[in-house]
């Protein structure tokens, strides 16, 4: 009845299984909206759909399927609050699930934001980051890690085996707090900020639940 309820949203039912939905039915059935859907519950079915489709190959990425689980529709019900939910910690959480599958199980495929774990993997390991360039500072701090056009030649920028690298990491190389300098002092303007990105907490995102910052705040001597 509930999975009902939510595929209704969408406004049609697909055959067969109606726990997930698979991407080619979703782009064959949404791709685009028709001239004639002037209605407001014609547009947000196209929405939900859509959005659907979109963190499915985004944020919550599945490597190992072509579908996406239809609960995730309850997420898009009422479209004027899916901008208040915190997307990102539940990619976060989605993220740390999906990278403790592949250490437990002979799995070959990655799950999750891939762009999240490269720009992690770059603020935080020192040898593996592409040449750093200036953003301003209205732009996302994942985007000074985009080489310039310029730089698109530069043996710099040509990884080495990245197993290899991780094997030779030493402790020293691994910068826990990236965001600041150890002595720096933080402004008032950025003080609340930096407490709530830094706070021991929960990530919680539909049936997962992951403890954040523990390990972190242990490695820097924080109680």
């Amino acid at each position: 009845m509930e999975i009902n309820k939510r595929t209704n949203n969408l406004g049609i039912v697909p055959d067969g299984n109606l726990t997930s939905l698979r991407h080619t039915w979703l782009k064959a059935k949404f791709r685009k909206l028709p001239h004639d859907a002037t209605t407001p519950v014609q547009v947000y079915r196209y929405t939900r759909a859509y959005l659907l489709f979109i963190i499915s190959v985004t944020i919550f990425a599945d490597a190992s399927a072509s579908t996406v689980p239809t609960r995730y529709l309850q997420f898009f019900e009422d479209i004027e609050s899916v901008s208040t939910y915190v997307w990102g910690a539940a990619a976060l959480a989605f993220l740390y699930r999906s990278l403790r599958k592949p250490c437990t199980f002979k799995r070959r495929y990655f799950s999750g934001s891939a762009i999240l774990m490269q720009c992690w993997s770059y603020e935080h390991i020192m040898y593996m980051r592409p040449i750093l360039h200036s953003i301003p500072p209205n732009m996302p701090r994942a985007k000074r890690w985009e080489p310039p056009k310029k730089y698109h030649g530069n043996p710099h920028n040509i990884m080495p085996p990245i197993r290899q690298e991780i094997d030779n990491l030493q402790p020293n190389e691994i910068i826990c707090n990236p965001y600041f300098n150890p002595d720096e002092v933080i402004s008032d303007d950025r003080q609340q900020a930096f407490q709530t990105a830094m706070c021991p907490t929960t990530l919680i995102f539909d049936d997962i639940v992951k403890p954040y910052m523990q390990a972190i705040w242990s490695k820097t001597g924080h109680s």
